[in-house]
């Protein structure tokens, strides 16, 4: 494949990434990190009037009728400049759940309202027992009547403080008896929800979200009958190729700002940068940079094709979660000290670095679904064979 970005999606990534030179900094990120803001609201409101809140929604729901690649490409300079903004919860993930298995209704009434004013959806899905090399939720659904009862706990739910709407993952009982994966948008102030804010290292803020009896139409289910599983499977891939997008933007601008540092300071009358040990470092992690890239790129492009991609996908989000911890560790060893902290911008990236590498599953779950994936294959070919 040709990894050279065509000229349209080019424009794309220029864009968004002279909105943040212009209108982010560093020093909101660092507000957002040590105050309870949730998001930079002025950056959100400006990628709200330039269309980026819709770049991927149909125009038929006043979006841009961008495609996944162009998401990733977004989503890599937002890495790039650290900027704290609910793009792929809202614009991305769930926005593309919902498009594709959600109602007309659901569509209107959602996607309407992130194209054109901004609003945050956010998916709650991870649990206590999830460590995602095994995806099990225990936070239930059952119909009564004409409604569907929702009880459990969520933790980790991205600006749940802050959404307009809320998709929740719950399991139930099908009419076979099995378990059965579902997917339920709750309309604004539905009761008998509590959100709590929880304590973490990075710079977004998460919640602890507990459903106690919450009651909700049936018309609420997205793609109920269009199975749960794969859905959610395939919501993890994608989700983790955004990621690992944002990883590699926030990798590189790592490596720029050391690059930059190495050849300011200086040590024994010179630059650090002139010693040979550190141009080593440098070129190291420009390589794993590189690599990452056309993993990147490669499954982005397989999404936005329509072609098998649940193996590229986790090849990218392994290789994110191992180059960008290790660039950032890097720089800061170079940096010296003073890079630990977050007051340094180099700090900034390393604590981003740590918080995104469970997002949308760990190593452990994404080896375990190329495993999978490799072993369908097997099989499928020794049947032909035999």
């Amino acid at each position: 494949m040709d990894f050279e970005i065509e000229k349209d999606r080019n424009l794309i990534k220029k864009s968004a990434r002279e909105l943040f030179v212009k209108e982010a900094s560093l020093e909101n990120t660092r507000d957002i990190y040590w105050e309870s803001g949730g998001y930079d609201q002025k950056i959100w409101k400006k990628m709200v009037g330039l269309g980026y809140a819709g770049l991927c929604i149909s125009e038929k729901y006043m979006g841009q009728e961008g495609d996944f690649f162009d998401a990733v490409l977004v989503m890599e300079e937002i890495g790039r400049h650290a900027v704290e903004v609910p793009f792929f919860e809202a614009s991305a993930l769930c926005a593309d759940l919902v498009e594709e298995f959600g109602t007309e209704k659901q569509k209107k009434a959602v996607l309407k309202k992130i194209a054109n004013k901004g609003d945050i959806c956010s998916l709650a899905l991870l649990e206590e027992d999830d460590d995602f090399s095994a995806v099990k939720i225990a936070t239930e659904y059952e119909r009564r009547d004409d409604k569907i009862i929702l009880n459990g706990r969520k933790i980790f739910v991205p600006y749940a403080g802050q959404a307009d709407h809320l998709i929740v993952c719950a399991c139930g009982i099908a009419a076979s008896g099995e378990d059965k994966l579902g997917f339920f948008l709750l309309p604004p102030g539905v009761q008998g929800i509590s959100v709590n804010l929880m304590p973490t290292i990075g710079t977004k803020k998460y919640y602890e979200v507990v459903l106690d009896g919450v009651a909700v139409d049936k018309d609420s289910a997205i793609g109920m009958d269009d199975g749960g599983d794969q859905m959610l499977k395939d919501l993890l891939a994608k989700g983790a190729v955004l990621k690992a997008a944002e990883m590699l933007g926030g990798a590189q601008a790592a490596l720029d700002m050391t690059a930059k540092y190495a050849k300011e300071r200086k040590q024994f009358d010179r630059t650090i940068g002139s010693f040979q040990v550190v141009q080593h470092k440098l070129v190291d992690m420009l390589t794993q940079i590189d690599g990452l890239r056309n993993l990147v790129y490669r499954a982005a492009w397989k999404i936005s094709q329509g072609m098998p991609y649940l193996v590229d996908s986790g090849m990218a989000k392994i290789k994110a979660n191992q180059t960008y911890n290790e660039v950032c560790y890097e720089a800061m060893v170079l940096h010296g000290a003073y890079g630990w902290t977050m007051e340094a911008d180099i700090g900034v990236y390393l604590v981003r670095a740590k918080d995104l590498e469970n997002c949308c599953g760990n190593n452990a779950y994404h080896e375990q679904v190329i495993a999978r994936e490799y072993e369908t294959d097997a099989n499928s070919i020794i049947g032909k064979v035999c």
